[in-house]
């Protein structure tokens, strides 16, 4: 576990602070500036000379033209390169756009290194909100969780529940609601929905052309299209471009698919302040009591709630894949000493966000007033991407984002290219230069009039 983060999937975290500019990245390649500002002037030179003195001028023009391109294009091939051995030996530090920094203070983004069974870590922009009475809230969205920052400990960590904590029963059998000012609560928890947002074809495009092992094949190609076998080279970029946008497309519409379990905001009706009112879905708190009804065929529960008085019967399908009805009772005949048992005696009387009520059994004697709709009463446990539809969406969102191959898979790929291309490149350029020069000899030597000699 992290250090600065609360949570076991997280194997450790970096505090960086973003670079300013393209002049600091630059100064890592100190040795490109002397090429960029002599290599122009002396082939302008050059090419001057040989244009004007030289037969076939636009011949050996072109011909330089075409060896200056394959060269620069093989230094940027093995630039690259270079910056994938670096981060495979100095693992979660990105030398090009970040530097560590000690403090969360200073820090304006946060590297995540995961365990090795889990998706590859990333880098996380940390976000500063102040609000009017002067508190100040730290956090960093990661994998559609918010990790908020507790002052006392100085770590990040998800919001925390009070189901998570498994107390004594009383707290939810003795509960009236939530009451006076709310607005800490809407800080921590914000509104209970989960948007899930369909990215459009030109952000999905951007992940696949910056990675590395397609730009390795695609300097590649480009190099190759440099000698006679051009029409391969061509047809392997062609079919590299087709493969990589049905991948997109499919993403694309998996992405519209998981979508379609947004659930649909609806009013309903919540016991605050000591009377019911009714209440859009999406203003749900963590410790508010609602009133749980049968469900319409086109919604479900919105959050994930515990029954405190009355029954119900619920069903799973879209959770478990399990059509069968499920009975529930509520923990009002528990013993209220006894601890919250989620996976045990208490699991009976869990209501998951995203099921389906099918019926309801009024409370008996409750502890506050009936609702006006006599449903059953119930403790709302958790909300938005925490509830167990969120964590089921979640899922499907991750799994369909593109995962990042592990690096060192990627830096055997970019060895083996690069072991194949260098080779073939420098028997190319030598054979190149070994006809232009001879050819320059030549001309040479019949504008000298050495040629003609017997």
């Amino acid at each position: 576990m992290s250090n600065i983060i609360d949570n076991p999937d997280i194997a450790g975290a970096k505090l960086l602070v973003r670079t300013k500019g393209f002049l600091n990245r630059s100064l890592l390649y100190p040795y490109l500036w002397p090429k960029l500002a002599l290599v122009p002037v002396l082939f302008d030179a050059y090419f001057s000379y040989c244009y004007e003195h030289v037969e076939n001028g636009a011949f050996f023009y072109l011909m330089m033209v075409n060896m200056i391109i394959a060269s620069w294009i093989r230094k940027i091939f093995i630039l690259v390169f270079v910056s994938w051995v670096f981060r495979l030996c100095f693992p979660g530090f990105d030398f090009h756009n970040y530097s560590a920094v000690n403090t969360i203070t200073e820090a304006s983004h946060i590297r995540i290194l995961t365990s090795p069974n889990h998706k590859s870590g990333k880098v996380c922009p940390i976000f500063r909100k102040k609000f009017h009475d002067g508190e100040e809230q730290v956090l960093f969205l990661y994998q559609r969780r918010h990790y908020l920052l507790n002052v006392k400990t100085q770590r990040f960590s998800p919001p925390a529940f009070l189901f998570d904590e498994e107390p004594e029963l009383a707290n939810f059998q003795s509960s009236t609601g939530l009451s006076g000012d709310l607005e800490k609560l809407v800080r921590n928890y914000g509104k209970n929905k989960f948007d899930i947002p369909v990215p459009t074809f030109k952000d999905l495009l951007q992940e696949p052309t910056i990675a590395h092992a397609l730009e390795f094949v695609a300097f590649g190609g480009a190099l190759s299209i440099l000698n006679k076998m051009w029409y391969r080279s061509l047809l392997l970029l062609v079919v590299l471009v087709l493969v990589e946008m049905t991948t997109l497309f499919q993403r694309r519409a998996a992405f519209a698919k998981i979508q379609e379990m947004e659930v649909t905001p609806y009013t309903i009706y919540t016991y605050r302040d000591g009377k019911w009112k009714q209440l859009k879905t999406t203003e749900l708190l963590p410790g508010d009591l609602v009133s749980v009804t049968r469900t319409s065929d086109d919604s479900t529960l919105p959050c994930d709630l515990l029954l405190t008085d009355g029954a119900a019967i619920v069903n799973e399908a879209m959770l478990s894949g399990e059509y069968t009805p499920l009975f529930k009772e509520s923990i009002k005949l528990r013993p209220s000493a006894e601890k919250l048992q989620p996976e045990g005696l208490d699991k009976n009387s869990i209501l998951h966000g995203g099921s389906f009520v099918l019926r309801v059994t009024k409370p008996e004697n409750p502890i506050i007033p009936i609702a006006p709709d006599n449903g059953a009463l119930a403790y709302v446990t958790k909300t938005g991407f925490e509830t167990s539809q969120g964590c089921l969406v979640r899922r499907k969102i991750l799994s369909t984002e593109q995962d990042t191959p592990g690096i060192i898979e990627v830096f055997l790929l970019i060895l083996l290219i690069l072991h194949d291309f260098e080779p073939h490149k420098w028997y190319e350029d030598s054979k190149g230069m070994i006809s232009l020069f001879g050819k320059i000899i030549h001309s040479t030597s019949e504008s000298l009039g050495l040629g003609n000699e017997k």
